[in-house]
């Protein structure tokens, strides 16, 4: 497996989304990188997304290496804003 790494951004979310009463714990960041429910894809970017209860998705921007995969940032989603794409 490729170690994941978290950008400065990405770690100070964990702290922010605590803050405002939703918190997401590093290892369901880690878990939507690798099981998905679903990826998307650009030529730079990817989308990993993973529901999280029964009205949120965890989306996690990342960028993937050989080597390793870059979490660029991660965010809860409306479920059913997604929920046609899944």
């Amino acid at each position: 497996m490729k170690p994941i790494l978290l950008s400065k951004h990405a770690e100070e979310k964990f702290e922010t989304f605590q803050q405002r009463g939703f918190e997401i714990a590093p290892e369901t960041v880690i878990e939507t990188l690798r099981s998905p429910d679903k990826i998307e894809s650009d030529e730079d970017q990817k989308i990993a997304q993973k529901r999280i209860s029964d009205t949120k998705v965890l989306r996690v921007v990342y960028v993937e290496s050989d080597s390793e995969i870059f979490v660029i940032t991660f965010y809860p989603g409306e479920r059913k804003r997604y929920e046609d794409q899944i």
